[in-house]
């Protein structure tokens, strides 16, 4: 099933001023809270900070912008850059960030990797790659210490799909917008964040909005039942009985027959990745996407049923020793 993906404003800091970006380190004149703040008006969904000081003195006041920008938005925050300790992944994390970003490309970053998931729990760590060679290259290593990627340059997404089951974010550039959106119906895309996204003639909300309506319908919307009969317990027995029928009638191409063929592990992923964004989606109070990610949740729980042969009647039977 098809999840909303996410258009990512990426904000970069030398010090405590926004410049235009990795290349360009031309300062803005807008201070980075405050262009924050402009861009989760803008509709930006997450936000995203690369600090690209050179310092340590000027590393430490890039933090302080970082927690800065927590404290001007509601939005959830990944943050990356800069990260040459433990002590740097702690120091963003205790300002408030949902997860740092950590350069897979930099060796230093693998010695203190296992004590980094042990200390702050692997969903709070993204990998960034330069390239999906790094990811083939590494991917036992990756698959095993990583919650989500982060490729700095468009992969090439099958290859990524036939890599990994984790999801992706993807740098922009100079692609058009009819290559944006693209990107944006592949499942194992999160979303994309970067130049392009952030350029001041895209209406963040106006591109979401096309993308949305250009989207195919999930599985779960193609499952046929009387328009007027939305009785949940009616639902529930026929989305179950399609995702029963994907599994042991697999159709290619499917998303449902896809995670069937790819194990348990998967789905128990996708599980835990849903009540993460539940949790965070509840923590910004966005019903719409409280209800999105509650109904992601509920579709991956039924496929573990079938997975694990478990029926309606044995959680009915369960829920009425709760009464």
């Amino acid at each position: 099933m098809k999840g909303r993906r996410k258009l990512i404003p990426t904000i970069y800091l030398a010090g405590d001023k926004a410049v235009k970006s990795i290349e360009n380190k031309e300062e803005l004149e807008i201070d980075p809270s405050t262009l924050a703040k402009k861009y989760e008006k803008d509709g930006g969904d997450y936000i995203m900070v690369f600090d690209l000081s050179k310092s340590d003195e000027d590393h430490k006041l890039a933090v302080e912008e970082v927690r800065k920008i927590v404290g001007k938005v509601k939005l959830s925050i990944f943050a990356g850059g800069n990260i040459k300790r433990l002590e740097d992944i702690k120091n963003l994390i205790h300002v408030g960030v949902k997860a740092v970003v950590l350069n897979f490309s930099k060796s230093r970053v693998l010695e203190f990797l296992d004590e980094a998931k042990i200390r702050f729990g692997r969903e709070r760590i993204i990998v960034s790659l330069p390239d999906f060679d790094t990811l083939y290259k590494n991917q036992e290593l990756i698959n095993e210490n990583f919650d989500m990627l982060l490729f700095m340059n468009e992969p090439d997404i099958k290859s990524v799909v036939h890599t990994t089951d984790l999801k992706s974010i993807i740098m922009t550039y100079d692609q058009s917008e009819e290559e944006l959106q693209e990107l944006l119906k592949n499942d194992s895309v999160f979303g994309l964040a970067g130049d392009k996204v952030n350029d001041f003639s895209y209406k963040i909300k106006e591109l979401k909005d096309k993308i949305l309506s250009d989207e195919s319908l999930d599985e779960i919307e193609l499952i046929e039942y009387p328009i007027d009969n939305t009785d949940i317990g009616s639902v529930l027995l026929r989305v179950f009985e399609k995702v029963q029928d994907r599994k042991f009638n697999p159709k290619d191409g499917t998303y449902t027959s896809d995670l069937f063929a790819k194990g348990e592990e998967a789905i128990l992923r996708r599980i835990g990745e849903e009540v993460i964004d539940i949790y965070f989606s509840s923590k910004n109070n966005d019903i719409e996407d409280i209800k999105f990610n509650l109904t992601d949740f509920l579709y991956h729980a039924i496929a573990l049923m079938v997975e694990k042969g478990i029926t309606w009647d044995d959680l009915a039977k369960e829920l009425l020793t709760r009464l």
